[in-house]
């Protein structure tokens, strides 16, 4: 072989295996968003929240599927189109309870694909008994999945605020659970709020308990021979300061807007006969949007057709004018304290009115909430007043904030090093 056969060769062969070397650390991830029978809207959103955060955590393919119809083939279709052109596969299942079973994935899943499952993480409710099953059946190296019946709206933001950082699957599921659990025990203790017999009292999201099967130490990293340190969006990260889990969902969803035909829709499949102020205005509502503040926190943007006037205690009245903004402020949910910022809103009496600016609801010394506002009497006068709401401070034992742990199978053992992979057909 002359010398210049020789060089040829040799860089054929160096980029053959820099081709073979790029395959070996590419990672794609399927999303599916399924709702039903809600509007679009509803599964737009979670495409829209959930897709930001995978689009800021390096995949090099994201496939996303929405809907019942059909779901289960159409994930397994997803899942083949991105293992042929990926190490490491995730998937991330928004879904409420599913009916897969481990002989229907079985057949779905081809032999080749399973080795590059890595992550599957599903909010199917009940999804800790044939969900799991059928996710170990075909090979996932660790399942993320729910006891009873979940509410995913707090956890799985959280948990992919961390993933996306390089956060140990542990230490994000842990965390998810517990700010879940503080969020709801927060929400459901305000006033007005109706008890939800099937939470109970003292543990109001106990069917949210993560189920851990398989590696638990899973990283967004793991399986691959190199993978540049993440670096999360400032956006993307979690911070009390910032709204908390609030903060966290509407920085995600900055840019996306609902109109009035979409909002209608989606009212309309829930009950609002308990609602404290005639749903009807709810029809005067044009659009919603979040939008980037100045300061660079999310708001959300709301716009209705005309002014609306509610009727308070002592002769008062609420007026919303034609555009009312309101930003999340701390929202420390341990503490059950919230502060927002608002637009918008006016305290009216007679001839007379107060601006209202900021209010800060937050854990009375003596037992349920107080609230204080702050306004602008005429406008502009600067004035405050803290005001007793009642409400019920649930208890929420901190003994049962872990999730539950399967015991490591063995296939799982070692997925920190480098998967062996099986080579498309």
């Amino acid at each position: 072989m002359n010398r210049n056969a020789l060089i040829v060769a040799l860089a054929l062969t160096l980029a053959a295996a820099s081709s073979a070397d790029a395959q070996a650390n590419t990672k794609g991830v399927v999303l599916m968003v399924e709702d039903a029978p809600r509007p679009d809207i509803s599964e737009r959103t979670g495409v829209a929240l959930y897709g930001r955060f995978l689009r800021s955590g390096g995949y090099h393919r994201i496939k996303t599927i929405t809907g019942r119809e059909d779901a289960n083939a159409r994930l397994a279709a997803a899942i083949i189109e991105i293992a042929q052109h990926s190490a490491v596969v995730d998937v991330f299942l928004s879904v409420h309870t599913t009916y897969r079973t481990a002989a229907e994935l079985d057949a779905l899943i081809p032999a080749w694909v399973r080795p590059k499952l890595r992550l599957v993480y599903s909010t199917a409710c009940y999804g800790n008994d044939a969900e799991r099953a059928a996710w170990e059946t075909v090979g996932a190296k660790t399942v993320v999945t729910h006891v009873g019946l979940n509410n995913p709206l707090v956890a799985l933001p959280y948990f992919l605020s961390r993933w996306i950082g390089g956060g140990q699957v542990d230490d994000a599921v842990t965390e998810a659970y517990r700010e879940t659990r503080a969020a709801s025990t927060y929400i459901l203790s305000l006033p007005g709020m109706p008890v939800m017999s099937e939470f109970g009292a003292g543990d109001p999201v106990g069917g949210s308990r993560p189920v851990v099967s398989g590696n638990r130490d899973l990283t967004i990293a793991s399986g691959l021979t190199r993978h540049p340190v993440p670096v999360i969006p400032e956006d993307l990260v979690y911070d009390a300061r910032r709204g908390g889990p609030l903060g966290l969902i509407l920085r995600a969803l900055i840019g996306f807007k609902v109109e009035r035909a979409e909002i209608r829709a989606l009212l309309a499949t829930f009950d609002l006969s308990q609602v404290p102020f005639p749903t009807g205005d709810l029809s005067k509502v044009k659009r919603v949007a979040v939008e980037r503040h100045s300061s660079g926190d999310a708001q959300i943007v709301i716009d209705l057709d005309k002014k609306l006037r509610f009727p308070l205690e002592g002769g008062l009245k609420l007026q919303l004018s034609e555009q009312v903004v309101l930003r999340p402020g701390l929202f420390d949910t341990a503490s059950r304290r919230l502060r927002l910022h608002v637009s918008g809103i006016w305290i009216k009496k007679g001839i007379l009115g107060a601006r209202l600016s900021e209010a800060t609801l937050k854990a009375a010394a003596g037992g349920g909430y107080e609230v204080t506002a702050n306004v602008g009497l005429l406008g502009f006068i600067p004035f405050s007043k803290t005001l007793p709401l009642g409400g019920y401070l649930a208890h929420d034992p901190d003994a049962d904030l872990a999730p539950i742990y399967l015991p490591t199978r063995a296939e799982g053992v070692g997925i920190n090093g480098v998967m062996s992979t099986i080579t498309a057909p």
